[in-house]
């Protein structure tokens, strides 16, 4: 480009910002408005998670269980990583009581949350899993792992491991054979996995 061409160019700049100069100034206003707007969001969403860890970790010490409920209950409302804990303080509580059925549905209404990142959503379906195996109907905890997701591969010999008891409970022996064969061949799942397996179907072979 030569100085004429970048003088034309300079002036040709100049004109559009004269003729547009209202039009520009809105475009600055909303953009200002905009990054205002996400920084006033961001401040007040960690204010917000501060606070709720104070009141977490303060009524983690409330001697009364009645007030501790209360306190995780009002917490539990938090659309935030606090909330969800809480709400698994309130399901622990459920268990402890043998309130199963009330902990599969507190389970459910965490795990149906829209804000929930897929690898907590694997991870509570596996622990709710464990939790209440042996505790409600069997559909209902095949309902609960419909919410683990086939990418998770940190929790996929645990998802397995569970499918291969709730064969079990069945009494479905293709499935228990398949399950078992499935889990001792993949690499991906630990030894220890594997050992606790062949240990329950070394049991159940000599029933």
């Amino acid at each position: 480009m030569n100085n004429t061409e970048k003088n034309n160019f300079i002036t040709s700049i100049l004109i559009f910002s004269k003729k547009n100069t209202k039009y520009i100034i809105i475009l600055i206003i909303i953009l200002m408005l905009i990054f205002s707007s996400f920084y006033l969001y961001n401040f007040f969403v960690e204010k917000k998670m501060y606070e709720t860890s104070i009141k977490y970790n303060k009524s983690k010490n409330l001697n009364s269980e009645n007030d501790f409920l209360i306190a995780m209950s009002e917490i539990s409302e938090n659309k935030n990583f606090f909330g969800i804990l809480a709400s698994l303080e309130i399901i622990n509580n459920n268990v402890k009581n043998k309130n199963y059925n009330e902990a599969y549905n507190n389970y459910l209404k965490i795990l149906e949350s829209k804000n929930l990142d897929k690898n907590y959503r694997s991870l509570i379906s596996i622990h709710a899993s464990y939790n209440l195996i042996d505790k409600i109907e069997i559909l209902k905890i095949y309902n609960i792992l419909d919410h683990y997701d086939d990418s998770a591969e940190s929790f996929l010999g645990f998802y397995n491991e569970i499918l291969f008891l709730l064969s079990i409970i069945e009494k479905d022996k293709n499935k228990i054979d398949i399950l078992y064969n499935k889990i001792i061949s993949n690499n991906k799942i630990s030894e220890t996995i594997k050992q606790r397996v062949k240990n329950i179907n070394d049991f159940e072979n000599n029933k």
